[in-house]
């Protein structure tokens, strides 16, 4: 991981449970509210967390997109 981005991928852990469920059950995205929650909580000054935000949903996509791809070579594998 890039040393930029380890502010954001300590983020996405602590919020990793709030992630956002689509009508399908697949994980459409993170709760932007919780992320910006524990920013605060974090103490991260207000001008640094739009960044800060981008970089964590950036992050969560990847994540997600990730998941996604292995769950569908996973039940492709399944069925032969």
């Amino acid at each position: 991981m890039h040393p930029g981005n380890a502010m954001a991928y300590a983020l996405y852990q602590r919020c990793a449970d709030q992630l956002i469920i689509g009508p399908m059950g697949g994980i459409v995205g993170i709760s932007v509210l919780a992320v910006k929650c524990v920013m605060d909580l974090m103490g991260i000054p207000g001008r640094d967390q739009d960044d800060l935000m981008l970089q964590v949903q950036e992050l969560s996509s990847l994540i997600i997109s990730e998941r996604a791809r292995e769950a569908e070579q996973g039940r492709a594998s399944n069925k032969q």
